[in-house]
């Protein structure tokens, strides 16, 4: 059993992003078979409810204080650096050695700079999408978008010079970033799930009622939701008049009813999204960019839900166009998709059902642990 030191930019509870989600569900599994000690940084309000979960994810567990980030890292840090700023962490982080862990997993790029310069203790840098990628295509291009993008690239490289151990959501996004940093040595563990979660017959699907899913603070899912409901959504009413959109997930402020087009409804956040994928039509996945692998893709998956999705919301997943669910080049040809799903239900649920067994094979949290485990210790052996 090795010693692992988990750091995270803040406590992976509760589950309601596919970040905290996929952090939650490898320390789980990696629990089991390892002494993890888990340190994050303290939510934004200081909160720290749902500390009891923390039991089944590690065996030790610290929180420190957010602090105002040093006029160092307002200066040259990007702006996610600068909100997990923690003091507390990085003095605490000062002493490590050898001789309290065998490895140190870094979960998130934005921490990197609490670790001393040197250490003793191989250091794991993990990747839930680049960071670098994001920014370029997230904002408008001129002197901000240049900024932006050199710090996170000066964050890259100062990781890359702490470690060469550098773990991916996907094989594309392991790609893009080797093709920066040659001497990097790139493990892929994508995202899984619990397929027998989602087990059971659940209530009957609808007709014709499609459903969009996800973090609704990620900027991906904003523009791709907007861009869905302003290029497609129009034509697909105007072709089926009965159908039925519902919109869940947490981070966004209702809309006023007034606003939003005939036939959508605005959800939010739930407490299971179970019911919401068994009575759903179809799952739409309508990113334009984004990185790492689409939890909601696999939770569709396990649950049965047809899915559509752009390739950019397929990218990291083996499942096959045609086969496992509907995929294609962007979000305005989603239309098509959706009008295929609707008027053969029976095709798409055979390919619903190929995608609960491929998923159940391949996507089981317990193997992508065991993925991560033997890239930690083929790290730690050099």
């Amino acid at each position: 059993m090795s010693r692992v030191l988990f750091l995270a930019p803040a406590p992976p509870w509760p589950g309601d992003n596919g970040g905290r989600i996929r952090t939650a569900a490898l320390l789980r599994q990696l629990s089991k078979d390892h002494e993890i000690t888990l340190w994050c940084v303290a939510k934004e309000d200081g909160s720290t409810t749902g500390e009891e979960v923390s039991a089944e994810l590690c065996a030790h567990l610290e929180i420190f204080a957010r602090t105002q980030p040093s006029w160092l890292q307002q200066l040259s840090g990007p702006i996610q650096e600068q909100w997990f700023a923690s003091e507390p962490l990085r003095r605490r982080l000062q002493d490590i050695s050898s001789a309290q862990f065998d490895l140190i997993h870094v979960d998130e790029l934005c921490l990197i700079r609490h670790l001393p310069p040197k250490l003793s203790v191989p250091v794991v840098q993990h990747h839930h999408k680049l960071d670098y990628e994001l920014a370029g295509a997230l904002r408008p291009p001129g002197a901000r978008r240049k900024l932006e993008l050199e710090r996170w690239q000066r964050l890259e490289q100062e990781s890359v010079a702490r470690t060469r151990h550098h773990v991916f959501c996907s094989q594309e996004d392991a790609q893009r970033f080797a093709k920066r940093h040659s001497a990097v040595q790139t493990l892929v563990v994508p995202n899984g799930v619990d397929t027998h979660f989602f087990d059971g017959p659940g209530p009957p699907r609808y007709a014709a009622r499609l459903l969009l899913l996800g973090d609704l603070e990620y900027e991906p899912n904003r523009r791709g939701i907007q861009s869905f409901l302003d290029e497609v959504w129009p034509s697909l009413r105007a072709a089926r008049g009965d159908l039925q959109l519902s919109i869940v997930g947490r981070g966004a402020e209702s809309p006023d009813a007034a606003q939003l087009p005939a036939g959508v409804q605005w959800i939010g956040e739930v407490s299971d999204v179970r019911p919401w994928l068994a009575q759903a039509s179809a799952l739409v996945v309508p990113l334009g960019v984004g990185g790492g692998t689409r939890l909601k893709i696999l939770e569709a998956a396990a649950a049965r839900c047809p899915v559509l999705t752009t390739r950019v919301g397929l990218e990291g997943l083996r499942l096959v166009h045609g086969e496992h669910l509907l995929a294609v080049e962007s979000i305005a040809d989603l239309r098509a998709g959706v009008l295929d799903c609707l008027n053969y239900p029976e095709r798409a649920a055979g390919r619903a059902t190929y995608a609960k067994e491929f998923v159940r094979r391949h996507y089981e949290w317990r193997e992508i642990a065991r993925t991560l485990a033997d890239g930690w210790r083929r790290f730690s052996a050099g």
